[in-house]
């Protein structure tokens, strides 16, 4: 009887610490993806920069398109994991 106890009442423990690890993870991701955000921007500026350097309009969107391709593949990569972890906390979904 007190092993069925024990058991009972360590459950709710390890629930809850399961929880805030992964509270803890979504907000990693949201860190990485502010990061993945922030760095893909300043590339961005830097290519527009280039603009007042007598090339041409093009070439400037051009290459900011493909920046922005070359990070989109990692922000929805991250994106994707943290909304698993989301789905999966029931108190967390929206």
């Amino acid at each position: 009887m007190r092993v069925f106890l024990t058991i009972f009442s360590a459950i709710p423990v390890v629930l809850m610490i399961l929880y805030i690890v992964n509270i803890f993870r979504v907000w990693l991701y949201e860190r990485q993806i502010n990061k993945v955000c922030d760095t893909r921007d300043k590339e961005i500026q830097q290519i527009k920069s280039f603009g007042t350097s007598g090339i041409t309009i093009g070439f400037v969107e051009g290459s900011i398109k493909v920046e922005r391709e070359k990070w989109q593949a990692k922000l929805d990569e991250l994106e994707r994991k943290r909304r698993f972890i989301l789905d999966k906390l029931p108190l967390m979904r929206k």
